[in-house]
């Protein structure tokens, strides 16, 4: 027989298989009378491989069928090289151990012509689940991963048992889990740990125009004095102080059933492959697989075997150099501008330019940009994708801040709408807006377009809670008049706000971050009296209104001008609502649920300015455009498969343990420098002056010279510098100073308070008796 005749009399068989299995109902593969099983192997005994399918491709898929009778795939080869072939068998995203090492059996063909075939078996090693895992999970069953068993397992994966919905609470309980774990490995305290090393919860009173405050410290810390001995102060607007104190009393185990123990189930899938030796005259191979899968199947985590063939070959052409320099080889580039999504490379010479009319040519050519930029004007554009729109629909808060550095032209701004998940431990942008004006009329047309895009993309408008009952709780902003008034007025006239009520009140928080920055900049202009920061900070958690105006109305009294001017301005009835719950009409549980910060928006600000600032209009919204995509992968990917990305932390609770090494080793450091500092100081200065401290002042001894130096010429006397003993007594001064004015400032306080009240008492005694009279 030729290899002419060999090859077509395949071809033929394997048509003939592939219009049967074509003509098969959708119910594809599963028949009622089965067809008696294609035998694969002739070899001795019992072992011969038989299938109850087969299947034709050119390509081996990453989730490959399987069946109780087994089922083959017949893989084009032709031209194919040999550790190609295996290169695709080891893509297989299933987990597998081999049984056997690679062995030659002679048998016969498909077609029962001789032929030798290099074989290999192997099982899936099967999964490792905890003990707690959904009872759907450890009886699942399956052949083929469709996209039905995705699904299931993501309605799965969001609906698990004992998860807490209230974000300040989980994050309340991430907090206590990272504080437990790090004391239970005897690393909160960095050198200073020992045995008895232990977490304690404490209330802290601060002064009389104060609220108290929530500490966690060590067992073994003195209060008072500075040490490597675990402090931790607890942000009142981050985490449930209450919840935290009883978490530390009572909870021992990071969930209440116990610590989960993981179970090994194992998988009895048997997979093989037979890869014919004569290429020429059986130009496939096989890739067997019998049995049923127990397990979810694995996320896609294997690389594919292209991209790393090509990586190898730049590391051969270049085996002398580094990491960063194979990076800038002229092989390493081009295989990223050949593997880029968006081939944005094609994209480097513009006819049009790279403002608004070379914008608009590209928008012409290239569907996707076209898809992202969902409105275009000269004035207004809006970069948002369908999956993101649909994001924004699920939420119940966001953050939004205007940047004004990526943009060439000094009148182009971004607006950028963008938000932290704790669950993925990463910031997403969802929304960018670019502009040319800052108005409140601006602002109140760009909400507007807002809205009607996210309907165009989805048939969903915004919805906000005080106006619909449910959908957007809060939106934190920054505390800029036009952007809360523009958006006051777009809420005032959203057609389902029948009334025309002002709703703006029950919606906007705003950052407090940003108030922080405005009060340390007080400070460092020396306008303010001691204890200001506290007062200041105090204005956030005041539990009451009444309280809120008392610290405002002593700063007006007793503060400088610049403090005063300040405080004025957090006295406005809509400064104070977005500042303080017991001032705003929002509800108490979603006020303390909310991100209280713009930290995510400013930080999606910081990672696409790293991809360049100053940028002309086409090429800024091509990188945001690049960026944006990648957050909505990861973010689709997190959701539905698992999958986190390669530089995040597996999960909230492990990132605050990150954020709480980051601070011990900043503790350490510290104390490292000033022990070196105290060291310093007690040392005699080579060459110079001996600074010796006694009760009476200062005595500068001098070192005596040797005879050899007796008749070198003399130095001159350098003009002498304050000690440090007359820089802190200065210092002292001005302390005791500050104190005498602030002791004077809290006195006339309290003597208007008591003329307050008196006057108070005087009005009520005075309605009582006309009250009386009157009777």
């Amino acid at each position: 027989m030729s290899d002419t005749t060999d090859i077509s009399k395949i071809y033929d068989a394997l048509a003939l298989e592939d219009a049967e299995q074509n003509a098969l109902p959708e119910r594809e593969n599963q028949i009622e009378t089965k067809d008696p099983l294609i035998q694969l192997t002739f070899t001795r005994g019992g072992n011969q491989l038989k299938a109850q399918h087969l299947y034709y491709t050119d390509i081996l898929p990453e989730y490959p069928k399987t069946d109780i009778d087994g089922f083959a795939y017949v893989i084009q080869r032709d031209k194919l090289p040999r550790f190609e072939a295996l290169q695709m068998v080891s893509n297989v995203q299933y987990s597998t151990k081999r049984h056997n090492i690679r062995e030659v059996i002679n048998t016969k063909s498909l077609l029962g012509d001789p032929c030798a075939y290099e074989h290999a078996s192997f099982s899936c090693t099967g999964v490792k689940l905890c003990e707690y895992a959904s009872p759907h999970l450890r009886k699942l069953a399956y052949t083929e991963a469709t996209e039905e068993l995705w699904t299931q397992i993501e309605d799965l994966r969001s609906n698990l048992p004992w998860l807490e919905y209230d974000n300040f609470k989980r994050s309340t309980g991430d907090k206590f889990h990272s504080i437990r774990s790090y004391f239970e490995k005897c690393g909160a305290c960095g050198t200073a740990s020992i045995e008895t090393c232990k977490p304690l919860f404490r209330w802290i009173n601060r002064g009389p125009l104060l609220q108290r405050e929530a500490v966690i410290l060590c067992t073994n810390s003195v209060q008072g004095q500075p040490s490597m001995h675990f402090y931790w102060q607890v942000p009142r607007d981050d985490y449930d102080a209450e919840l935290l104190q009883s978490l530390l009393a009572t909870y021992e185990y990071s969930h209440k059933q116990g610590n989960g123990k993981l179970e090994k189930h194992d998988c009895g899938v048997k997979i093989h492959y037979l890869l014919p030796l004569d290429t020429k005259r059986f130009p496939y191979f096989i890739y067997y697989s019998k049995g049923t899968y127990n397990h979810p199947p694995p996320p896609t985590t294997r690389v594919p075997f292209e991209l790393v063939n090509e990586i190898l070959e730049a590391v051969r052409k270049n085996p002398d150099d580094t990491l960063g320099q194979l990076l800038t080889t002229r092989e390493i580039q081009e295989l990223c501008l050949r593997h880029k999504t968006d081939n944005l490379h094609r994209l480097s010479h513009y006819k049009m330019g790279q403002e608004y009319a070379g914008l608009l040519f590209e928008l012409e050519r290239h569907d996707r940009l076209n898809l992202y930029c969902t409105y275009v004007t000269p004035e207004t554009i809006i970069c948002m994708t369908k999956e993101q729109a649909e994001v924004i629909l699920t939420l119940e808060s966001f953050e939004i801040d205007m940047s004004f550095k990526r943009f060439l032209k000094a009148e182009t701004r971004e607006l950028v709408i963008a938000i932290y998940s704790p669950e993925y431990d990463k910031i997403f942008t969802l929304c960018r807006v670019i502009t040319h004006k800052e108005t409140k009329e601006e602002y109140t047309q760009i909400f507007s377009l807002i809205d009607d895009t996210i309907f165009r993309l989805t048939d969903k408008r915004m919805k906000f809670r005080p106006i619909h009952g449910e959908g957007l709780s809060t939106i934190v902003m920054d505390m800029d008049s036009k952007q809360y008034f523009g958006f006051n007025d777009f809420l005032t006239s959203h057609p389902d706000n029948h009334n025309h009520r002002e709703v703006i009140a029950k919606i906007v928080v705003f950052c407090r971050i940003h108030f922080a920055r405005g009060v340390k900049d007080l400070i460092k202009k020396g306008v303010t009296l001691p204890g200001f920061w506290d007062r200041a900070m105090a204005l956030l958690d005041a539990p009451t209104q009444e309280a809120y105006m008392e610290i405002i109305q002593f700063c007006m009294e007793v503060e400088s001008t610049d403090v005063k001017n300040w405080a004025s301005h957090k006295k406005q009835e809509w400064i104070r609502q977005g500042l303080n719950n017991a001032c705003s009409p929002i509800p108490d549980l979603i006020f303390r649920q909310t991100r209280k910060t713009t930290n995510a928006v400013e930080q999606s600000h910081n990672k696409i300015n790293r991809r360049g600032k100053q940028l002309s209009l086409l090429q800024g919204i091509l990188r945001g455009h690049e960026r944006d995509t990648q957050d909505i992968k990861e973010y689709g990917h997190r959701h539905s498969l698992g999958l986190r990305s390669r530089n995040r932390a597996s999960g909230n609770q492990n990132a605050l343990q990150r954020h709480l090494q980051n601070a011990i080793n900043k503790k350490e450091k510290y104390f490292e420098r000033l022990s070196e500092t105290e060291n310093t100081q007690t040392e005699t200065i080579e060459d110079g002056d001996f600074i010796q401290g006694t009760s009476s002042g200062t005595v500068v001894n001098k070192p005596k010279k040797s005879k050899k130096s007796s008749n070198t010429t003399p130095t001159p006397t350098p003009t002498p510098t304050p000690t440090p003993q007359q820089t802190s007594a200065e210092e002292r001064l001005k302390e005791l100073e500050l104190q005498n004015r602030l002791l004077e400032a809290e006195a006339k306080h309290a003597e208007l308070l008591k003329a307050k009240r008196q006057r108070e008492e005087e009005e009520a005694g005075l309605a009582v008796r006309r009250t009386r009279s009157r009777k």
